[in-house]
């Protein structure tokens, strides 16, 4: 049994984080939580060197990133520059494009070989590209998941980004997923709750219902090494910063380190 870190996502709080200034205050607020790491996700036009800058001087390391399918298969050097400028070693791919699926489990395999392609330059350079799953993943393709003809195809020199929120709407439980299948360095606790109309809807993390001692659990027995929290309707809420931290003092109290 190991720990492992909580960081934050910046898509929660995307957007507080599209200029300079508005980064430099959020990163502040952050750091004043307690998170000592995030995810770049969702910000503005930012140069790489001020983002890194910002952090820095806010003494948040940035563990990972998510950036657009074009970038990482199209324009990869660039981003291999960009990371190092981060200093961040998980640059990650957010979703997979729907265009895929338009082909079913062939267009899931034209992806995979430019994914693939992709990840084995980041590799070279020190780098483990992500893949953050959705709930989309959980749809058959002649009796097959795609998540599985992902997961046993994608090359080992690259891992999956496991969201707690969506396995669960794919109506998998989160913490055997995680002992189950490749488990990563670096995954995404996010929160569910019922909504009105039958539908599932994102919590703050500890606000939900998804068996937080059990995928702390799972996390500790496995690779894990940091649980970035995310909230993707933070910001539709009055204070994102504070559903924040909320999921940090929740998690801090299950016995998380920051």
């Amino acid at each position: 049994m190991k720990d492992f870190r909580i960081g934050a996502q910046l898509y929660s709080v995307r957007t507080l984080c599209q200029t300079a200034e508005g980064f430099a205050d959020t990163m502040e607020k952050i750091s004043a939580i307690g998170y000592k790491g995030v995810q770049v996700s969702g910000i503005g036009d930012i140069a790489p060197k001020t983002v890194r800058d910002i952090c820095g001087e806010n003494k948040l390391e940035i563990v990972c990133t998510h950036v657009p399918y074009k970038e990482i298969t199209e324009d990869t050097q660039s981003s291999i520059e960009k990371h190092k400028v981060y200093g961040c070693a998980y640059p990650g791919l957010g979703s997979i494009p729907q265009e895929f699926y338009e082909e079913g489990a062939a267009g899931l395999h034209r992806f995979i070989e430019a994914f693939n392609k992709a990840a084995e330059e980041y590799a070279a350079n020190g780098m483990r590209l992500l893949y953050h799953n959705h709930a989309h993943e959980f749809q058959r393709m002649g009796g097959k998941l795609a998540l599985d003809i992902l997961m046993e195809n994608i090359t080992e020199k690259a891992q999956f980004e496991i969201d707690t929120h969506w396995v669960q709407v794919g109506g998998r439980d989160p913490a055997r997923f995680l002992r189950e299948k490749r488990s990563a360095d670096v995954i995404h606790f996010k929160d569910l709750l019922g909504g009105l109309s039958n539908n599932s809807v994102i919590a703050t993390v500890g606000k939900g219902n998804l068996d937080w001692d059990g995928i702390i659990a799972a996390c500790r027995d496995t690779r894990v090494k940091w649980a970035m929290v995310e909230q993707d309707n933070a910001v539709d809420e009055a204070d994102p910063i504070g559903c924040l931290a909320y999921a940090f003092e929740f998690l801090m109290k299950k016995g998380c380190l920051a």
